[in-house]
């Protein structure tokens, strides 16, 4: 049966159980150690070297040994990942690990990527849980996003709580960007809430208009005319008129209080007088 990665040696089955009985553990964690233990001897042999010199503790080579398993990394993928870890394996992080792994497998097997890469998209989920709901009111929300759509909601968010910060919140920035995500569903499109800083750049749409030569020279009678400015034609609304008390009999004719005055004009001329002065006629 095989243990470790491609390149490795097949071992027979009964002597996995002899294995691990002989060293006092149950049989399936005797097949990981035998199988840590061929991975490190004929895939990773820098850290094999490394172990039997003394410099590197046995767990921390058996823990990449565990990560190029898992994968099922090829011989020349287990290679590079040998040759990049072992002067560091003392002090690697499990985190930088794995993404040597990820690594080495886009590089030396790019087959095996795409069809990982498909399988993640597969994956893909938001879910928002309201079943249980905890005594403050609050629900878990987890996910996994493409990456592009994952880099721009982490982008808004973080536009969002950095404006709640400048308009006097107080609250950690935890509790802010949990808050930032609640407003991104309903956003206020008409109180501007942006402040003097620089937010993120978004993505933005370009909008291309094309006008007939006609229109842009204003022949078009259905052109836009944006320029134009737009007047307001009010009505014209007459004063009305008080009507006029029927004349008594033998009264003297006479217009009563109401009646328009006389008509008055001014005129103001603006040729020049001999004197270099303008002149304005009119009838009192």
């Amino acid at each position: 049966m095989l243990l470790a990665g491609p390149g490795a040696p097949l071992v027979a089955e009964f002597s996995v159980a002899e294995f691990a009985a002989a060293i006092g553990v149950g049989t399936e964690t005797g097949k990981h150690y035998l199988g840590h233990a061929l991975e490190l001897r004929y895939r990773l042999p820098r850290l094999w070297g490394r172990v039997l010199a003394g410099d590197l503790a046995a767990w921390k080579a058996r823990r990449v040994a565990r990560e190029t398993i898992s994968h099922a990394v090829s011989l020349e993928a287990a290679g590079f990942v040998d040759r990049h870890v072992a002067p560091v394996a003392h002090r690697v992080t499990p985190a930088v690990l794995a993404r040597l792994v990820e690594e080495a497998v886009g590089r030396f097997m790019p087959e095996t990527a795409e069809r990982r890469h498909h399988a993640a998209a597969d994956g893909r989920h938001f879910r928002i849980e309201h079943d249980q709901v905890s005594f403050a009111g609050a629900s878990l929300v987890s996910g996994e996003l493409d990456l592009a759509d994952a880099l721009d909601l982490d982008d808004a968010i973080r536009g969002l709580a950095a404006q709640l910060a400048d308009l006097g919140s107080t609250e950690s920035l935890d509790v802010r960007r949990s808050i930032a995500a609640g407003e991104l569903p309903r956003r206020q499109l008409t109180v501007d809430l942006a402040t003097e800083k620089k937010q993120p750049r978004s993505r933005t749409t370009v909008l291309h208009l094309h006008l007939s030569q006609a229109a842009l020279a204003a022949q078009d009678p259905l052109r836009l005319d944006l320029h134009r400015p737009r007047t307001r034609h009010l009505p014209v609304v007459e004063p009305p008129r008080l009507p006029v008390p029927p004349r008594p009999r033998g009264h003297p004719r006479r217009l009563p209080r109401s009646a328009p005055p006389r008509h008055r004009s001014l005129e103001i001329d603006h040729a020049p007088h001999p004197a270099g002065t303008g002149g304005a006629t009119g009838t009192p």
